[in-house]
């Protein structure tokens, strides 16, 4: 079995990527985020995934807060930031 992770996702909704000035680009990064999380809990369900938005200021900070708190210190840390713009 695939060793365990925990895994933050950072999705874009500054103005570059709304919902309602791009929406096109906006499905296809939220498409994205739904093949990767498939993916990963496939490979190992005891996988955690957490999802936070980076538009608002400390949204890297909340994913590096909220990864130092998992317990199990066998866990593999990432974060995946998804940014878009012109």
């Amino acid at each position: 079995m695939v060793e365990k992770e925990g895994i933050m996702i950072c999705i874009d909704n500054s103005k570059w990527m709304s919902f309602i000035t791009n929406r096109h680009n906006y499905y296809l990064q939220l498409k994205c985020v739904r093949s990767y999380c498939r993916a990963k809990l496939k490979a190992n369900p005891d996988n955690v995934i957490g999802i936070v938005t980076t538009g608002i200021e400390g949204g890297l900070v909340a994913s590096m807060t909220y990864l130092k708190c998992l317990h199990d210190p066998s866990t593999q840390k990432r974060i995946l930031i998804f940014t878009g713009g012109r």
